[in-house]
């Protein structure tokens, strides 16, 4: 069994694709990942994600039902560039 399993992280449709930068950074903010997805893009554990979060220093998840949080990619992002421009 590999080390490290795949992750499935959502993708533009075609029909929203553009060349437009602003138009397709407009359409990646809405992209929300589940916490499996977003541990697997930051390197770290979900309960260190969560840690985090109510700290103030990772972005906090957006609540999607009584027991489904997401988080969004850009903010995802944004904050693992700070990360490594801080370095």
């Amino acid at each position: 069994m590999p080390l490290v399993s795949s992750v499935h992280v959502p993708l533009l449709p075609q029909t929203m694709s553009t060349s437009n930068p602003t138009d397709s950074a407009n359409a990646c903010a809405a992209i929300a990942v589940r916490p499996r997805q977003a541990s697997m893009i930051t390197g770290l554990s979900r309960a260190t994600m969560y840690r985090l979060a109510a700290r103030g220093q990772f972005p906090r998840p957006v609540r999607l039902g009584p027991r489904c949080s997401a988080w969004l990619v850009a903010e995802l992002q944004e904050w693992i560039d700070a990360r490594a421009k801080a370095r």
